[in-house]
């Protein structure tokens, strides 16, 4: 097995340049999972989950869809090398607010759960997977479990829980810095009402009156 080794020693390099495209160009959360080789080496690959296109706005009719796929990419720790043939699933959680957070005792408790359901792939795109979805303003997160094959070509078990930063407590250990929960698009509109305020509007009547009285 000291192929392996040297096979990621070799192309290590070639990773810096390749890695341009899955480092974490959102906030994104990192899962670490440390492994034993079948050549007894060991080596760490990590779990990059967050949302696409951060940050996240909810669905608004009219303004913006809502849609942020989750976003997961794998690859090996030192070497940055991404790492394909992955089979995982997820479970997602949906919490309105941080109080609805605040009262529950597990993911389980959230306003709505989804499970089983299949994470893909992304074709043209190594290492990369992901599940469609439109999402909410809210709090969102993820049981991730499956099996990740590894460049040794056994399949390593991984089975974590990763939460936008309001929902940070129900993380699992080996999971460190967070992603953007889902926002309210309205919260960053300016001006608030979306056309000029009154005191334009007033104005703007007052000169129409004086230049329609001119013209009688």
């Amino acid at each position: 097995m000291r192929n392996i080794t040297l096979l990621l020693s070799v192309i290590a390099a070639v990773a810096v340049i390749s890695t341009a495209s899955v480092n974490d160009a959102y906030a994104h959360g990192t899962y670490s999972k440390e492994i034993t080789m079948s050549n007894g080496e060991s080596r760490t690959f990590q779990l990059v989950v967050g949302h696409t296109s951060e940050p996240a706005f909810g669905n608004e009719p009219g303004t913006h869809d809502g849609k942020h796929n989750v976003d997961i990419r794998i690859r090996d720790m030192d070497t940055k090398l991404t790492i394909s043939g992955a089979q995982l699933t997820l479970d997602r959680y949906y919490f309105e607010d941080a109080k609805q957070v605040d009262k529950a005792s597990t993911p389980e408790d959230a306003k709505d759960v989804e499970t089983n359901v299949p994470v893909s792939g992304i074709f043209g795109s190594p290492g990369s997977y992901t599940v469609r979805q439109l999402v909410e303003p809210g709090i969102y997160g993820y049981h991730i479990y499956g099996n990740v094959k590894y460049f040794d070509g056994v399949s390593y078990p991984v089975d974590f829980t990763a939460f936008c930063s309001d929902g940070a407590k129900f993380n699992s250990v080996g999971f460190a810095g967070s992603y953007g929960c889902v926002e309210d698009i309205k919260d960053i509109q300016f001006p608030k009402n979306g056309h000029h305020s009154s005191s334009f509007n007033d104005k703007d009547n007052k000169q129409n009156n004086k230049d329609n009285k001119k013209g009688d």
